[in-house]
């Protein structure tokens, strides 16, 4: 048997177990026409599920641009307040 599966699959089919090999076959079926790769696939669904991938997780991104988003504001708000103080004497 081992000969037969050396045969077929040369020496990269002893890198995988049967259970990896048999879900990702299962997992190519499901993508079939959607023009993602297995790898695309599991990349999306590590960031879909807040899981990182590479410096930063998605969640983390999102929060610190808002808090970002919210101390530019702060900054512009004070500024036309010193601005209006300024016109008013």
């Amino acid at each position: 048997m081992v000969r037969i599966h050396l045969r077929n699959e040369g020496l990269e089919g002893f890198e995988f177990t049967l259970d990896q090999r048999t879900d990702a076959k299962m997992a190519m079926a499901v993508l079939v026409g959607s023009g993602l790769s297995l790898t695309q696939a599991a990349k999306i669904a590590m960031e879909f599920h807040g899981i990182r991938t590479s410096g930063i997780a998605l969640s983390d991104a999102v929060a610190a641009l808002l808090n970002a988003k919210t101390v530019l504001c702060s900054s512009i708000a004070l500024m036309c307040s010193c601005a209006s103080v300024v016109s008013l004497r």
